[in-house]
């Protein structure tokens, strides 16, 4: 006779069902639970339920360990995995929409290219690292050491950039790599598949004019034309949408359709199956090139044989064709993509703000917690129900920031034009208009500043509304009414490089015969806005009449103590201008 422990449990099979259920969720929206949580969620669910549990339970806030271990018996599609950390950016970009985007483009495309609908002449372009240093495979080595080294050549290596081009029907182009040197020797590529292009540029990365170089090189092998017209797949880097690239291509027939940001690794052909093995056999020659040259390390000079000997075992038909396959470029199938492909993005759908109205619909009824939660005998509160699925905070309306990117079809005449005006404000920004700015007095005879006699001054311009635009600290103060005489206080300006600096000091000695005020200058507080201080050593100085800008109200001092007679305040504000 079996015992039947199932009379023990503390969850019914169903309910298990249920958690096991929101656990697997949780995990395709990358919130995925560790075990003490999920002993947690365990123990809300029950204690919300009103269901019999062990008196451990209240103790520590969570389920037992013996329950977790029996929880995952019962349950072999659940087990404890490390997960790959995955961007924020990655996690929601891939969403629906923006997926939806790229296949109605993708779709217009093979619509107006009926030469495109064989796939010969589709292609995906993108740039991976193939540095100094390999990742160690695994070795055999004595148990119970703790650490197992392998040598490399640095501690992070030297990259090279190199840039791969495969076709929907399985072939290849040769690559293009990019040299971290200033100018490229032929040396350079010694080694690399045939064709290879060697370009140079002191970081190694691609960049826009060298991407210039691609297209041509493109260009060369696929004997792209107007009448005999290509389709090239790219992600949106800023280097692949430059004009005279973009330019280059339409002319020679070159489509160039961009994937959605953030959603190469499921969408792009190169990242969802071929540059995995190809890494993995760049790796190993790396790794059999430093076993052959013990004491040596490996440099950007034999790089390029490493890349062949990885790029001719990768870069096969089957598996080219079959990352074509899997994001449903080629054949074409939009419906590639599931709703657990998107349940990670859910987090981030949020209703727009904008949208938003009091109608029924849209009422969004806040999860209950678990406080103070009872169910009724004949039901079950799910964890869904008290404790909920990850989501965002409503965005906010006012969001500013740079400009969202989508995909686009970057060679369409629009798209071009849209992309050339960007890179024009780039290199011609609107030059901003400077304010001329004065102070004037301000005429409030309720304060009471001005009942004791005091002339509180405040900024203006013509209009009677001033809005402050204050650019470049490119000030103009009127001419002086009257010359400044000794005990006035004065605002003067230093240049100071290309910058202007004001000051604010007392003239303590007349106008001499070189038209220049002997000024005692003060110090401006960081405590308090607008005061100013007489620094313990004295900062004096001959101004001439021309750097004086401005005459000064009298100024009031504070409290009563040494101290605080130290600030003295001159009525006015002095907003953003440069005062030291």
């Amino acid at each position: 006779m079996n015992p039947n422990y199932q009379v023990r449990q503390i969850f019914t099979r169903e309910q298990e069902e249920t958690l096991s259920h929101y656990i697997v969720t949780c995990a395709r929206m990358f919130y995925g639970l560790p075990t003490l949580e999920i002993r947690r969620v365990a123990y809300q669910v029950a204690q919300a339920n009103s269901i019999k549990y062990p008196e451990k339970w209240n103790h520590e806030e969570m389920a037992g360990v013996e329950w977790l271990y029996g929880f995952m018996k019962r349950h072999p599609m659940l087990s404890v995995r490390t997960p790959e950390g995955c961007s924020l950016s990655r996690a929601t970009a891939f969403n629906e929409h923006n997926v939806q985007i790229f296949f109605d483009n993708l779709n217009k495309v093979y619509e107006s290219n009926p030469a495109f609908a064989d796939g010969t002449r589709v292609y995906n372009l993108d740039e991976t690292a193939t540095t100094t240093v390999q990742k160690p495979p695994k070795v055999v080595a004595e148990k119970g050491i703790k650490q197992v080294n392998k040598c490399t050549s640095a501690e992070r290596g030297v990259l090279v950039t190199t840039c791969c081009i495969v076709n929907a029907t399985g072939n290849t182009i040769p690559p293009v790599m990019v040299f971290p040197r200033v100018h490229f020797k032929n040396h350079m590529i010694s080694g690399a598949p045939s064709g290879t292009l060697g370009l140079a540029n002191p970081s190694g990365w691609m960049t826009k004019a060298l991407f210039v170089e691609v297209i041509q090189h493109f260009i060369k092998h696929t004997q792209s034309s107007k009448t005999h017209p290509t389709l090239l797949l790219l992600d949106n880097h800023e280097s692949h949408l430059y004009i005279k690239a973009l330019d280059l291509a339409k002319e020679n027939g070159v489509t160039i359709l961009t994937f959605p940001p953030h959603s190469t690794n499921k969408m792009q052909p190169l990242d969802v199956g071929v540059y995995k093995p190809f890494k993995t056999y760049y790796n190993m020659a790396v790794d059999s090139w430093m076993m052959k040259n013990p004491g040596k390390t490996l440099s950007i000079y034999e790089i390029a044989g490493c890349v062949n000997y990885a790029h001719q075992r990768a870069m096969t038909p089957a598996t080219i064709i079959a990352a074509f396959r899997k994001p449903g470029i080629f054949p074409y199938d939009r419906n590639v993509f599931s709703d657990i492909d998107f349940m990670s993005s859910s987090v981030t759908d949020r209703l727009d703000p904008t949208l938003k109205d009091n109608s029924p619909d849209n009422v969004i009824n806040p999860l209950p917690s678990t406080a103070n939660i009872v169910a009724p005998p004949s039901s079950f509160l799910s964890p869904e129900k008290i404790i909920g699925f990850p989501k965002a905070k409503d965005r906010k309306t006012n969001r500013t920031g740079r400009r969202k990117g989508k995909s686009i079809i970057a060679t369409s005449t629009p798209e071009k034009d849209a992309i050339a005006e960007r890179e024009n404000m780039k290199v011609n920004p609107a030059k901003k208009r400077a304010v001329t700015r004065k102070l004037v007095p301000i005429t409030n005879q309720s304060s009471e500043e001005s009942s004791d006699g005091e002339i509180e001054f405040q900024e203006s311009d013509t209009s009677e509304q001033f809005i402050e635009e204050v650019l470049n600290d490119d000030y103009e103060f009127e001419d002086l009414q009257v010359e400044p005489i000794r005990g006035d206080y004065v605002l003067v300006e230093f240049m100071t490089g290309k910058n202007k600096v004001l000051y604010v000091g007392e003239i303590i000695a007349d106008k001499d015969e070189n038209n220049e005020f002997e000024i005692d200058f003060l110090r401006k507080s960081d405590k308090i806005s607008d005061h100013f201080y007489k620094p313990q050593v004295a900062d004096i100085s001959l101004v001439r009449l021309t750097a004086i800008k401005q005459i000064l109200p009298k100024p009031t001092f504070l409290g009563k103590t040494n101290r605080q007679k130290s600030y003295m305040k001159f009525g006015m504000t002095f907003g953003s201008l440069n005062v030291h």
